[in-house]
């Protein structure tokens, strides 16, 4: 049972060091020794939480046998979960399921390589905005961390090397100019027939 700087348990395999880091650590099923400093305790259990738990439930043992679309269904289900909110969870699935899964889905884990992930940013680059473009790299980058981390994966195949393209920017959104609201109401109450802009409904938008 670890203890803090104050002599106060902390559970097993955590303890509080000198410079105030807390450690987790274990030794999982291969006997391999593993550990990670945090500066805040509840991300330090959460860490070793979600370690034990990969490591005691696996049959997962390696990458030569699981493909990533198979550990991205384990990954999100079971060790993210309820610990990432709900929008973070849904952005990890639109990626996956959007730009990821048709090009290295059904490859095992041991066999992606940074050419694959790069290859992915590329071909997103034409139709989406930089800022989506940078979020799919971030969700492989979490993917593949978190099966290094369990001892699945030996390397994270989204290196440094792997960059996002320059892309379109995202659209910036603005306030209708007081002339563009007239125009707006205008063609509302034409094509409604209704008197009251606020009450018309239009079939189609106006992007800006």
């Amino acid at each position: 049972m670890g203890k803090d700087l104050k002599g106060r348990d902390l559970g097993v395999g955590i303890y509080q060091c000198q410079d105030g880091l807390y450690s987790a650590g274990y030794t999982n099923k291969l006997g391999k020794r593993k550990e990670k400093y945090f500066k805040k305790l509840q991300e330090c259990r959460q860490w070793i939480a979600d370690a034990r738990f990969v490591d005691s439930h696996s049959d997962l043992s390696a990458g030569e046998n699981m493909t990533v679309e198979a550990w991205f269904d384990y990954f999100i289900i079971d060790i993210k979960g309820d610990t990432i909110r709900l929008n973070t969870q849904r952005n990890y699935k639109e990626r996956f399921e959007r730009n990821i899964k048709e090009h290295i889905g059904k490859m095992l884990l041991s066999e992606v390589k940074s050419i694959h992930c790069q290859d992915i940013l590329n071909k997103m680059t034409p139709e989406y905005a930089e800022s989506t473009v940078y979020q799919c790299r971030i969700t492989m980058y979490i993917l593949f961390e978190t099966a290094v981390e369990n001892d699945i994966l030996g390397r994270i195949p989204v290196k440094k090397s792997v960059k996002v393209p320059p892309g379109r920017k995202a659209k910036e959104k603005r306030v209708l100019s007081v002339e563009e609201q007239k125009v707006w109401s205008t063609v509302i109450r034409q094509e409604s027939g209704e008197s009251d802009p606020l009450k018309a409904k239009a079939d189609t938008e106006i992007f800006l």
